[in-house]
């Protein structure tokens, strides 16, 4: 049988249960298949990497925390596991690369 994750609040809307009332009550597998399924992606958070000016930091617009400009390169937070937007980081590689294509140019 396939795992997936629902919505409970959706279950319980379903059912007319108040999820603060602090009762019992019955589910059916109607009921469970019945509740909307969850993309795990979609619980994780999302986040860009914003550059300090006249600086060579950047933070995290999620969590708010500063890192060293070169951390771009990587698609989330090494402390909150936001993601990144993806052009983000796209650019930021692309610009990366031309960099160290020039620099190791030999004239």
């Amino acid at each position: 049988m396939e795992q997936r994750l629902i919505d409970a609040n959706a279950l319980h809307y379903r059912m007319g249960v108040n999820q603060d009332d602090k009762q019992i009550f019955y589910v059916t597998g109607e009921d469970i298949d019945a509740a909307p399924t969850i993309d795990p992606e979609s619980l994780r958070p999302h986040g860009k990497w914003v550059k300090e000016p006249f600086s060579s930091r950047c933070v995290c617009t999620n969590c708010k925390s500063v890192f060293p400009e070169w951390i771009r390169v990587y698609n989330y937070c090494p402390l909150c596991g936001a993601r990144m937007m993806e052009e983000e980081a796209a650019k930021f590689i692309q610009a990366f690369g031309e960099i160290m294509k020039n620099e190791t140019k030999v004239d």
